[in-house]
């Protein structure tokens, strides 16, 4: 997707939607998240993080919306190399 620096990317499964890497911020962040509805209505089952640099991390919400089904997959220990996670 092209609304950020940073790269963010949809893949499409049986179920559900897999997200890697949640961009910036909100703002980038909802047009993404609108661009994945209009390309696929089902829900975003997974968000992948590659790392924890903000420019990757951001926008989570956007793209998860309030799920709290929603699996967070990320390395070991990332949680404690991120700033901050907007969850």
């Amino acid at each position: 997707m092209g609304y950020d620096g940073s790269n963010a990317s949809m893949v499409i499964g049986v179920d559900g939607v897999v997200i890697i890497d949640a961009l910036r911020a909100l703002g980038c962040c909802g047009k993404g998240g609108r661009t994945i509805r209009e390309i696929s209505r089902k829900p975003v089952k997974a968000l992948i993080y590659t790392h924890g640099h903000e420019d990757h991390t951001g926008g989570a919400s956007a793209f998860i919306e309030d799920s709290k089904d929603v699996q967070i997959i990320a390395r070991v220990g990332f949680r404690m190399s991120c700033k901050s996670i907007h969850r």
